[in-house]
């Protein structure tokens, strides 16, 4: 058994992780579903007993949601954890934050400064699920290995033209692959541009594929009315050329996808950290009204 078939025993399986986050998901909405059917009936007051320490709870929550941005930029707290265990950490209590201020109110809402603050509340946490799926997007599994897109462009303009014999007698074909390649890999002037080329660059590079290899062929034949020896390993070129086209083209729309959700995750946070802004003095403004009035 060579070294890198070994794992660490700490390590767990990504199905494992799924398993869990999915069993997490669904447990959320049963409580939620429970506490909406159940809010006529007024047991939990906001005021008093359980429904007071709730929305301290949700309270103390939402104060260590400032843990994640310290670590990142606190060198103090490097040693505390990497920060996508952070990340993780960050994301599980903005859910239980949101679940305990919704039973703290009885999923009801009263005076102005309350509905605020639960309008912030429930903001924030719907900005933290567009985050959640932009972040899962740019990452290989729930363990945090990033997706780097430089090393997948890396990876696309190493194998963009292997040594191979079709390619060094084809170069009418390596101009029109490098064409489409500085198309789809162009930098769009706006979010909104990268996102909407990421969404149809499957099509246009299948339909792509389908042409260069209509191109490759009919190049081929013309080829072989000079180089004889061409229709013998006229196969095996043909096929050897479509597996390229295949890998290159996934590899290039791995890349424009990969752009489009970095540049979306970039915008989603300069958006998310004004809402959490709000959040944290809309409660702070709430928690200040109940106690002085």
């Amino acid at each position: 058994m060579t070294a890198s078939t070994l794992r660490p025993l700490t390590a767990r399986p990504e199905w494992l992780l799924r398993l869990a986050l999915g069993s997490a998901a669904v447990v959320s909405v049963l409580i939620l579903l429970l506490g909406w059917l159940q809010r006529s009936e007024r047991s939990i007051s906001a005021d008093s007993g359980l429904g007071y320490a709730l929305g301290l709870l949700s309270l103390c929550c939402m104060l260590l949601l400032l843990l994640y941005p310290l670590r990142k930029r606190l060198r103090l707290l490097r040693a505390l954890g990497p920060v996508n265990i952070w990340f993780r950490r960050h994301q599980q209590l903005g859910v239980l934050a949101t679940l305990l201020a919704l039973f703290h109110c009885n999923f009801q809402v009263g005076s102005l400064n309350s509905q605020i603050a639960l309008g912030s509340t429930l903001l924030i946490a719907a900005s933290g699920l567009v985050g959640r799926f932009l972040y899962r997007r740019i990452n290989r599994s729930l363990n945090g290995r990033r997706t780097d897109l430089k090393a997948a462009q890396r990876a696309l303009q190493n194998e963009r033209f292997p040594a191979n014999r079709a390619l060094r007698f084809l170069p009418l074909l390596k101009q029109r692959v490098h064409r489409f390649d500085a198309q789809v890999l162009e930098v769009r002037g706006s979010v909104l541009g990268s996102v909407r080329a990421a969404i149809g660059i499957h099509r246009r590079a299948r339909r792509e594929q389908r042409v260069l290899m209509h191109f490759f062929r009919q190049q081929v034949a013309r080829e072989a009315e000079r180089r004889p020896l061409l229709e013998a390993h006229n196969d095996r070129l043909c096929w050897a050329m479509e597996r390229y086209l295949f890998v290159h083209m996934q590899r290039l729309v791995l890349v424009a996808r990969l752009r489009a959700y970095e540049r979306l995750f970039a915008l989603w946070h300069r958006v998310h950290v004004p809402f959490f802004v709000l959040l944290f003095f809309s409660v702070l403004l709430h928690v200040y009204a109940v106690h002085a009035y």
